[in-house]
């Protein structure tokens, strides 16, 4: 079963002690890197229906998606500057140890089946939002 947002950030605030402001400042930077993620999404999308109908081709379609993809992981890396701003360097430390140890951008490969990497989106679940 897969944890809300909502009860991931009640887990993260108890298991990190996140003062008020933290939640507050974490939940906006987190709606926002999912309305980044929604959009990316439906660009992707429309970079597949144009494939599909034959308005781009594949090489084009290849060189909009490497572009997408390098949009992507900056984004990804903005959200964790923001994340790292907000938190504590102990806070960090705690979610570090929650992770399992593991360095933050180890996991993220490319290709099927890699699943969603290392990020503080894993939640105690490894699954959800956070």
């Amino acid at each position: 079963m897969e944890m809300r947002a909502a009860d991931q950030l009640i887990w993260l605030r108890e298991e990190l002690n996140l003062a008020d402001e933290q939640v507050k400042s974490l939940k906006s930077t987190e709606e926002a890197d999912r309305e980044a993620h929604d959009g990316a999404r439906l660009q992707i999308r429309g970079m597949r229906d144009q494939l599909r109908d034959g308005k781009i081709t594949q090489g084009q379609f290849l060189d909009l998606m490497t572009a997408q993809r390098d949009a992507m992981m900056q984004q990804r890396n903005a959200y964790r500057e923001q994340i790292d701003a907000i938190l504590t360097d102990e806070q960090k430390d705690q979610l570090q140890s929650l992770r399992g140890g593991a360095a933050p951008d180890l996991g993220m490969r490319r290709g099927r089946g890699s699943g969603q990497g290392c990020s503080f989106r894993r939640g105690p679940t490894g699954r959800g939002d956070f």
